[in-house]
């Protein structure tokens, strides 16, 4: 028989064994966490920490912090079901005075009044109470304010602990609390993994396989997340180009989101060879509407639409002074604060000096403020 002509054979074998190779690397670990009304008190964290190896320091809670969540959730109703709430309402060298106010509805006038029920006095340098007030919504608040100074809870425990140490780790936003971790940082996810389990956190780390596929999907799911983070910061721009003033604090935040932004998107293209050409353009147009923003703020001290309004609304006919039938300016009594919407800080006399702010809010509006007896005489503001 005539020799044959053998057809070459692929080695299907060793193109299986590199395609397995390839995907066992593993392209990185979608993670995710959630807590169950749960507190750590800071020293059995640093004891977690030590025995897991965690590498982001526990640190101790800050005063003010635990001051100013206690305060912004503190909700409660008495046997009336009058809605009870707490404000901070004086800080004097770190000494804050918290106001509990409760609101009456009345539902013959369609109206709602309210008054200070108590007050607490707490130093916090020496995180101690001056005053604890004297009612039951005093003592509660008081307690929970010690209780977040000594325990962190699942907000602390995230912002302080968990993002810490994802932040290290070139995080894509997949989508709300769930983030892509690339491989590189596998060791670093075993730690929080580990650290979570100890501290009973229910943490779900998904390994992905490395494929295209994986790549893609993963990348326009990212880019979806963070298109609607996008539309939310042009939605504040929006609503800030109403404002006189936008606080610095609040400009610094919206910086932040928009680097933050930047950064995810080079992740993107580094660990997930994406296109990110159309998201780096969205994000120079906020970089454009910061930079306007940034130069529309005053460099003077202004103050807020709203709070002149109740100035203007209480220069009215009722309290006007005049001579030889011109306007000479208005007395206002105290008594009539409240339902003016006046701050009860303008009864005191220390408020109406040159650099506080109520001084500077009816300056604006032409006046002067002096406290007068019961009243507080607005006269025309002099010249020079």
């Amino acid at each position: 028989m005539p020799n044959e002509i053998k057809k070459p054979v692929r080695n299907k074998t060793k193109n299986i064994e590199i395609i397995e190779q390839k995907l066992a690397k593993g392209l990185g670990t979608l993670i995710a966490w959630g807590f169950s009304s749960q507190s750590w008190s800071v020293t059995d964290l640093k004891s977690l920490a030590t025995a897991t190896k965690f590498p982001i320091a526990i640190k101790e809670i800050p005063t003010t912090n635990a001051m100013n969540l206690a305060i912004s959730k503190f909700k409660v109703k008495d046997d009336d079901k009058n809605l009870i709430t707490a404000k901070k309402v004086h800080e004097d060298n770190d000494v804050y005075t918290i106001a509990l106010y409760q609101t009456k509805l009345d539902s013959n006038s369609k109206k709602a009044t309210g008054e200070t029920i108590d007050r607490i006095v707490f130093d916090a340098q020496s995180k101690t109470f001056l005053s604890k007030g004297t009612t039951e919504y005093s003592k509660l608040l008081c307690k929970d304010i010690q209780f977040r100074l000594e325990y962190y809870q699942g907000n602390e425990f995230r912002k302080w602990l968990i993002m810490p140490l994802i932040n290290l780790c070139k995080p894509i936003k997949y989508s709300g609390g769930v983030y892509f971790i690339g491989s590189a940082f596998s060791d670093k996810i075993d730690l929080l993994e580990s650290f979570c389990n100890a501290a009973g956190v229910s943490f779900r780390p998904l390994d992905m396989l490395s494929s295209d596929r994986t790549k893609k999907n993963i990348a326009e799911t990212a880019k979806k997340t963070m298109a609607e983070d996008i539309q939310n910061l042009f939605a504040k721009f929006k609503t800030y180009k109403n404002r006189k003033r936008v606080r610095l604090d609040g400009r610094k935040g919206m910086q932040a989101d928009i680097d933050s932004l930047r950064t995810q998107a080079e992740y993107l293209k580094d660990i997930l060879d994406s296109d990110i050409k159309e998201v780096l353009s969205t994000i120079s147009e906020l970089d454009k509407e910061m930079d306007e923003l940034n130069n529309r703020q005053p460099t003077t001290t202004q103050t807020s639409n709203k709070v002149l309004q109740v100035w203007k609304n209480a220069m009215c006919k009722k309290y006007e002074l005049q001579k030889d039938g011109n306007i000479t300016g208005y007395r206002i009594p105290i008594t009539d604060f409240e339902q003016l919407l006046i701050p009860k800080t303008a009864g005191n006399k220390f408020y109406w000096k040159p650099d506080q702010r109520l001084q500077l809010a009816v300056n604006e509006l032409g006046y002067e403020g002096k406290l007068l007896g019961k009243s507080l005489i607005l006269t025309p503001k002099t010249q020079g």
